[in-house]
């Protein structure tokens, strides 16, 4: 009964930080226009193995966000922006319950209770579960493969053990889907700080590990399986050589300290309470702790940087930190408890009230639907950026445009085109850089001419139409 009164609180409690305005248009987060526009374009031409944006492959990421998203869609027959983000929310909700599973595993019901609630009201965690990205899917499948972990270190029974080992390769092979390797290093830090002698937990034995393994495998070994049936070997080998994966996406990288800025901010409020660790006499070492502390390190050594990277890092901080403000007593718990009360409510005031004050309008909307307004009807376009991927959403939301009615060069927009096409064409840029582009329409033998200019945060923006396609 208690472990049922304990799981709706953080049901309501993710109720009330994640639904209230989540379907707002007033901001679009970074990339989460193009994971929406990837789902849709999914919905609507029903593939679900290859990923496509702007009617081309996209192989930045596997599916596995975007099959759930296109499924929402569908399901509901809606293009809301809401039904983008659910698989988010319902991630955070999977990763706080998890949490919950792992706090009551390894140090009873009240650091579990306030570890799943504290989760729910930390900034950066509630954050990404409002915006349709895989991050939050990722670290999901993160959490729950370590707690199938624990659950199964800590059963006697054979049968049990192996479900639960089942468990966690399942998830950590959902989590290496969508996101990569990060997903075999968690359910290693479980094993190595959890299990072993003092502990409740055993270390899987060599079955046990198989098990694991097979089932670790099943979603990557499976999407890859169904790419070379269906003869889209050439996509699985451009995912696994794409450069964030290669290169450790270099082209943010940032010094080792950057991430000491973002962890104290994001992970307010439970960051106030990291002088408990400080104040002695100190207690004893969570496993949780070392698993939040090792992670932290890799991702500083890592040269890319980006705060997102800390959503998987957020629930075994959460754990550790509750795990200190239950060590330290009741008033501890009392300011805890109070901080995360605050912080809960304070969510559904900043999205529903704040947020629309601060910024009434998506600037990147706005000029997406000027663009349509003011165009031919039959128009494709050609857009410089993150325009392009707003006008193909907004356009394939109305039904006025198709999956590859948009794109980012202008040869591929003419190669669509059948001999002698009357649709028109419309390049929007920079002037700047349309000016680059002149001398190669001219070598074309496209006339053109400007069909209006617009700004959009400051910067104009010029909507030039193609004449002469064919």
């Amino acid at each position: 009964m208690r472990t049922a009164s304990d799981v709706a609180l953080v049901v309501l409690t993710a109720a009330v930080v994640f639904l209230p305005a989540l379907g707002q248009e007033h901001s679009w987060s970074s990339r989460e226009l193009r994971h929406a526009l990837i789902s849709l374009e999914m919905a609507a031409t029903g593939e679900q193995l290859v990923p496509r944006l702007l009617g081309r492959p996209y192989a930045d990421k596997p599916p596995t966000f975007h099959v759930a998203a296109a499924a929402a869609s569908r399901l509901v027959g809606s293009d809301s922006m809401l039904f983008a983000r659910l698989p988010s929310v319902l991630a955070g909700l999977v990763g706080a319950l998890s949490v919950y599973g792992m706090g009551r595993l390894v140090h009873g019901r009240l650091v579990a209770r306030l570890a799943a609630v504290g989760l729910l009201s930390v900034f950066g965690y509630v954050r990404m579960a409002r915006i349709a990205r895989p991050d939050m899917l990722f670290g999901a499948a993160i959490a729950l493969a370590a707690f199938g972990l624990l659950l199964a270190m800590a059963s006697r029974g054979s049968r049990d053990r192996a479900l639960g080992f089942a468990l966690a390769g399942a998830s950590a092979g959902l989590a290496v889907l969508t996101k990569g390797p990060y997903g075999l290093l968690f359910p290693a830090m479980v094993v190595v700080f959890a299990a072993g002698p003092g502990t409740r937990f055993t270390r899987p034995r060599l079955a046990e590990w198989a098990v694991l393994a097979a089932a670790l495998a099943i979603a990557p070994g499976g999407w890859a399986l169904a790419l070379a049936l269906g003869g889209q070997g050439d996509h699985l080998s451009q995912v696994l050589l794409q450069p964030d994966l290669v290169s450790g996406a270099s082209r943010h990288a940032r010094s080792v300290t950057w991430y000491l800025g973002p962890v104290l901010l994001s992970s307010l409020p439970l960051s106030l309470f990291l002088w408990l660790w400080l104040r002695p006499p100190r207690p004893p070492a969570s496993p949780f702790a070392w698993i939040a502390l090792v992670l932290l390190v890799v991702l500083s050594l890592v040269p890319g940087k980006r705060a997102h990277y800390l959503v998987p890092w957020y629930p075994f901080a959460a754990l550790a930190v509750c795990a200190a403000v239950g060590a330290a007593g009741d008033r501890a718990r009392q300011l805890a408890a109070a901080a995360i009360a605050a912080s809960v409510l304070a969510v559904p005031f900043y999205y529903g009230f704040v947020l629309p004050l601060y910024q009434p309008h998506e600037p990147l909307r706005t000029l997406a639907d000027q663009v349509l307004a003011r165009s031919p009807q039959a128009s494709r376009f050609v857009c410089e950026g993150s325009l392009a991927e707003a006008v193909a959403f907004q356009g394939l939301r109305s039904g006025r445009l198709r999956p590859g009615d948009v794109a980012r060069e202008w040869v591929h927009t003419r190669a669509a085109l059948p001999p002698g096409a009357a649709q028109a064409v419309c390049l929007v840029f920079p002037p700047s850089l349309f000016r680059d582009w002149k001398g190669a329409l001219e070598r074309a033998d496209v006339r053109t001419r400007t069909l209006f200019d617009a700004h959009f945060e400051g910067d104009p923006v010029r909507v030039v139409i193609v004449e002469d396609a064919a």
